[in-house]
């Protein structure tokens, strides 16, 4: 891409969209390096995408002549409308395929295929924020590119799996770490829906000096000169992350953005500590849980749900093998924040909570365990409590949000006497080895203005499904189940068991919507099971040993003790059509064969 402000390449723009009709404007810089004038034509095409043909019907074209002297550089601009156009939107990411080709009489000379999405945002205090003229609540999360062992080496496929993981968890939009991710990120974003706030490199770290600040506006005319065609982008991060460098600079670094997108469409965004520059500014953090925003700008809470709970020894930060007890603070956490901050909206579009994965942090030798997922993506009670916020029906990636309840319990001995059932319904009821113990519905006790250290049947007033909180529920092994209703019709329903003693296994993978393939990297679970096929969550200590026989080679170490019954693995693919895996673990031995794409 040449180094030309707001140049090079292709650059997708929409200066009209409606249902009715969009105005697609496409600029692109031709180069002729012969040494002769070329009389050419410039072609484009535009062609409706899915996964199983890329370039399906076709749907508007446009084409123009050029007289490109020899060895000249120059640009093209051509504008065209696209009638009934299906719109980019998250909840339906309609997405095209425009080929631009460059013709020599009538001979095709260079072609590009780029992916675009139709769609128009806005950004207001007043309003929130607009896609296509719809408001839309931010309800997101930030995202680390990173696996164990083996940092950012991570399969396309691998980072799609994270991508919809977010994205089927009812989360509409993923800040993506203090770094530019790799491409397929934002193409898996573009795919489901998922909006993207891209920042760039940057954390805890500003420099006077010319060559580093030069730098940085260079990192930001990449950044905006790589992505500025994906749809799912909808802000620049253009600070560097707590890092409070000087007005001047942050003057001068969305000035850079908006050169290199001109028009109505770039959105700047970071934190404010007192500077209103941004297009939008990022809430302040101030003591007693309060995020204000006095900029007068529209708002985003980029991060919450961790460390107002006591910083570095947040009581968010917990593993799945601290047990039920540690679990279902973790989600009280992301439910008692997300009721107090969603209150600001819309003039605060949203927000994201720190973190969806554990992670390695790179500046502290231990992992931050934040995350409403484990290291290796093994959902906590906190990730359910989001997913049943998805009204009936919804999007999502899987499909329509069908109904659905879930205990943050594993009704193990010794677990809490209060807990809490989430979901899309209007009542739920609870049995216990066969009989009723409560049956009640959604919390409706008042939201609180201090922070309540554990689940109170209130703090729930801003959100879309409050969870239904039982107290003095006493355990007793066996099942327990919570049906949930709606308009007094049973829907949904979900079982807790107490586990045995672990009798047997099985070898599964992290999914997420892909299906292992070839030259893939998966995370394999081998999960420790009692007599009856139940999970044994309390094991802790179990080691197990797993073997690659074929179609594969572990990253990382073959043994490992089992965390919360579950013994987690990372292993790359080769080129073999099946991998095939043997599990050990004392007496206990398991082949799994696993055909790959």
């Amino acid at each position: 891409m040449a180094d030309e402000i707001a140049g090079g390449g292709i650059f997708v723009t929409y200066p009209k969209v409606s249902e009715q009709e969009a105005e697609v404007n496409v600029k692109i810089q031709v180069a002729n390096k012969t040494a002769t004038q070329k009389k050419l034509t410039i072609r484009h095409t535009l062609y409706e995408w899915s996964k199983d043909k890329e370039c399906g019907k076709k749907v508007a074209s446009a084409e123009s002549p050029l007289i490109a002297a020899g060895g000249a550089t120059l640009y093209n601009s051509q504008q065209f409308t696209v009638n009934a156009p299906k719109l980019w939107f998250p909840d339906s990411p309609a997405l095209y395929v425009l080929r631009t080709e460059v013709l020599d009489g009538k001979k095709v000379t260079d072609r590009e295929d780029t992916r675009i999405g139709i769609r128009r945002i806005e950004m207001t205090r007043e309003k929130g924020f607009v896609i296509n003229g719809k408001p839309l609540k931010l309800e997101g999360s930030n995202r680390h590119q990173e696996y164990p062992y083996v940092g950012n080496a991570i399969s396309d496929q691998a980072q799609y799996r994270d991508m919809y993981q977010i994205r089927n968890n009812g989360f509409n939009v993923v800040r993506l770490g203090h770094y530019l991710q790799d491409p397929s990120v934002l193409d898996a974003c573009d795919e489901l829906g998922l909006l993207a706030i891209e920042p760039i490199p940057g954390w805890q770290f500003f420099n006077k000096a010319q060559g580093f600040t030069e730098h940085t506006y260079k990192d930001i005319r990449d950044l905006v000169r790589r992505d500025r065609n994906h749809p799912s982008i909808i802000m620049w991060e253009t600070t560097l992350n707590e890092s409070r460098p000087p007005k001047e600079w942050k003057d001068q670094a969305i000035q850079t953005a908006h050169e290199e997108y001109p028009g109505d469409q770039c959105y700047t965004s970071g934190d404010t500590y007192g500077y209103d520059g941004f297009d939008v500014c990022y809430n302040d953090w101030e003591e007693g849980y309060n995020r204000p925003n006095k900029t007068g700008k529209p708002g985003f809470i980029r991060e919450y749900y961790d460390y107002e709970f006591g910083g570095h020894y947040s009581t968010t930060r917990v593993t799945r093998g601290d047990g039920d007890r540690a679990l279902m603070q973790n989600a009280w956490n992301a439910q008692w924040s997300h009721n107090r901050y969603r209150a600001y909206y819309p003039w605060t579009m949203g927000g994201a909570v720190w973190s969806m994965h554990d992670y390695n942090r790179g500046c502290c030798d231990n992992i931050c365990y934040s995350g409403l997922a484990d290291l290796f993506h093994l959902p906590k009670f906190g990730l359910f409590y989001f997913r049943t916020q998805v009204p009936m029906g919804s999007f999502t990636p899987a499909g329509p949000m069908p109904y659905e309840v879930f205990i943050n319990s594993h009704w193990i001995e010794n677990t809490s006497d209060t807990l809490q059932v989430y979901g899309n319904v209007d009542e739920v009821e609870l049995l216990l080895n066969g009989r009723v113990v409560a049956r009640q519905h959604p919390d409706s006790k008042p939201t609180t203005k201090d922070y309540v250290s554990r689940p109170d049947g209130g703090n729930a007033t801003n959100i879309n499904f409050p969870p239904f909180t039982f107290f003095n529920i006493k355990w007793e092994q066996g099942d327990l189940k919570a049906v949930g209703y709606k308009d007094g019709k049973a829907v949904a329903e979900h079982v807790v068991r107490t586990p045995g003693t672990v009798d047997a296994m099985d070898i599964t993978y992290f999914e997420s919507g892909v299906p292992a393939s070839r030259h893939d990297l998966l995370i394999v679970y081998v999960n420790l099971k009692d007599r009856q096929g139940t999970d044994c969550f309390g094991e802790n200590k179990q080691e197990v040993k797993l073997e690659v026989l074929q179609g594969g080679e572990l990253r990382g170490p073959a043994k490992v003790k089992a965390e919360a019954g579950v013994a987690s693995f990372l292993v790359a693919t080769t080129d073999s059509p099946v991998l095939v895996m043997k599990a050990v673990s004392g007496k206990l031995e398991i082949i799994s064969k696993l055909k790959l794409k």
